[in-house]
């Protein structure tokens, strides 16, 4: 038994001389396959009660205790990664559905997060701020009511969750390139 023991840790010798590369690869062994050969050289140590086998073995449980951290802390960020992941789907869904009124205070009160906090997650998820999401939301309800209906912009405007005429035109301008009278002429044949 004792020579199987002293075969592996040779071995084990021998990968550390192997590119980091290649012993990367061949380590990729599961976990579990891990905790139990670092479980059978405990027990070996223990079985033969050879000088500094205390030291040895306090050793193995140190490196079965880390490997077991590693392991855990892996498994939160990988859950926290698809957690963050249908966090920015619901934020968009929120966005999509309440940008007439949505604020950044009541869609951080809505999902128990600060304002900043969300803004920043929108920003370096999707690469476009709340009040950019917001804008979108609005021009392209705008852009639908424009294509497919006759309404006064006056009418039209607070439909899109605007409040001052002059910023839509603006936002309307910066987004389309021309203005809404002109966007509806352009895109009519939709009727």
């Amino acid at each position: 038994y004792n020579k199987g023991i002293k075969q592996r840790r040779c071995n084990r010798m021998k990968q550390q001389t192997i590119s980091d590369v290649e012993y990367s690869a061949r380590k990729r062994k599961t976990k579990r396959e891990e905790f139990l050969e670092i479980m059978e050289e405990i027990i070996s140590e223990y079985y033969t009660r050879d000088i500094g086998m205390e030291e040895v073995m306090e050793s193995y449980v140190i490196i079965l205790f880390t490997e077991l951290l590693r392991v855990w802390r892996d498994e939160t960020r990988k859950q926290a990664s698809v957690s963050r992941e249908v966090q920015i789907l619901e934020l968009l869904a929120y966005i999509e559905k309440n940008y007439e009124t949505c604020t950044l205070p009541q869609m951080g009160k809505a999902f128990g997060m600060h304002g900043n906090y969300l803004t920043a997650l929108l920003k370096e998820k999707t690469g476009r701020s709340f009040v950019e999401h917001v804008q979108e939301q609005r021009l392209k309800k705008a852009r639908t009511l424009l294509e497919t209906t006759e309404l006064p912009l006056s009418e039209l405007i607070p439909l899109c969750g605007y409040n001052n005429m002059n910023f839509f035109y603006r936002k309307f301008r910066e987004a389309e390139g021309c203005t809404p009278a002109r966007y509806r002429k352009e895109h009519r044949h939709t009727l």
